[in-house]
């Protein structure tokens, strides 16, 4: 009558050996790929590789235009800044002035407080265009290997426009009205969610709730 009984604990007895046998096998594979995760996170791996972007804004006279709101140069900068805020953070950015002598506001970097700085700390001028010198002094700025972006704030009212942003690197945002945004929707560089660390933390973190499960098991076992 009480072989089925003894049936079951034969059985129990057998998958808890088999258990016993891998558990500490499973809690080193699972210990180490914790150890990789978190190393990795710490060095905040570049995923894909880094960009970097120089923002070149108008701010000579024909800037200071209001037919839009409150001002063209005004417009200007509240689209660099849209456009600096979106990129990732392994990308860098520096930020030139073009109106009377071209102006280094500040070199290539990811710190969104220097560069919100440099971009809403452009003066108005009554100098003339110099978009062109500008963009010469951007392209010695940004690596040989093609990825980099040169992108214009300006009316776009100097001699050899078109022929500038022929160019593959060069991009103008015409400050105007009326005006768009089509520029900055093409270069599609935008910042994700979570830098690439954060998710390998949060792996390592999940793989940590599976070692404490195989903790309690180990004691239940």
């Amino acid at each position: 009558a009480t072989d089925m009984i003894w049936q079951q604990v034969f059985a129990e007895q057998r998958a808890r050996s088999a258990w016993q046998r891998w558990r500490h096998a499973v809690s080193l594979v699972v210990q180490l790929a914790m150890l990789a995760l978190f190393v990795a996170a710490m060095a905040e791996p570049l995923i894909p590789s880094p960009r970097q972007m120089v923002l070149v804004i108008d701010n000579s006279a024909g800037m200071n235009a209001a037919d839009v709101a409150p001002s063209r140069l005004a417009e200007a900068k509240q689209a660099a800044w849209q456009l600096a805020e979106g990129v990732r953070n392994c990308d860098r950015t520096a930020v030139l002035t073009a109106g009377g002598a071209v102006g280094v506001r500040c070199t290539l970097t990811n710190i969104p407080s220097v560069l919100h700085e440099a971009i809403q700390g452009i003066p108005a001028t009554e100098g003339k265009n110099c978009v062109k010198a500008a963009v010469v002094l951007a392209s010695r700025m940004l690596p040989a290997d093609g990825c980099g972006k040169i992108v214009m704030f300006s009316d776009g009212r100097f001699d050899g426009a078109k022929k500038l942003i022929a160019v593959d690197d060069v991009v103008l945002i015409r400050i105007e009205e009326p005006t768009g945004n089509a520029a900055v929707t093409r270069l599609q560089m935008r910042r994700p969610r979570l830098p690439p660390w954060v998710y390998l933390a949060g792996l390592g973190l999940a793989l940590l709730g599976v070692e404490w499960c195989l903790y309690q098991r180990r004691w239940i076992s």
